[in-house]
């Protein structure tokens, strides 16, 4: 009996250290599953802010689309006014030559004369002159418009960045915790 005793006394050192290292195992079972929890959620958190990131990216290339295409009609349609102004124009300068040549003509002048070509001279040129100050006034309009919207763009893009900065900064201060 006294085997027994000294035996099981030998024993219980052991079956003491036993369940320490089976307490140990459950407290790391338990730490990985939490550990494992953590990062599973941080890798939702983390797919949440890149899919937030790529629809932010499409709604941007979106609008800036919009943006661009809405410049593009918008200098055709002064193209197309530029056109229809060169067109008057020209028509009007042919009036105007049409009725400076008959008058001449009524008068008994030839159209070829000095003062009835200096006329017709003077008439082209100021049609010329219109034309051209029309047309760089068109340019300028169709600078301005795209310089607005190439702005337009880059505030848009500005503000995608900030935007993905901030949801960057938030799932790293979410990984601390």
């Amino acid at each position: 009996m006294g085997s027994l005793v000294s035996n099981l006394a030998s024993a219980v050192p052991a079956l003491s250290t036993g369940l320490q290292v089976a307490r140990s195992f459950n407290q790391a079972a338990a730490g990985e599953a939490q550990a494992k929890a953590k990062n599973e959620a941080l890798a939702d958190r983390r797919d949440a802010v890149l899919a937030g990131d790529e629809m932010d990216r499409e709604k941007t290339v979106a609008a800036n689309q919009e943006v661009a295409d809405s410049a593009e009609r918008e200098t055709s349609a002064l193209q197309v006014e530029q056109a229809a102004a060169d067109r008057a124009r020209k028509q009007a300068l042919r009036r105007a030559i049409a009725a400076s040549n008959a008058s001449a003509a009524a008068r008994g002048l030839s159209p070829g004369d000095g003062s009835g070509e200096a006329l017709l001279l003077g008439l082209t040129q100021e049609s010329e002159t219109e034309g051209a100050e029309s047309a760089q006034q068109t340019a300028l309009k169709a600078a301005a418009i795209r310089a607005a919207a190439r702005a337009e763009a880059q505030a848009n893009l500005l503000e995608l960045d900030q935007a993905a900065r901030k949801r960057r900064l938030s799932y790293l201060l979410q990984a601390e915790d």
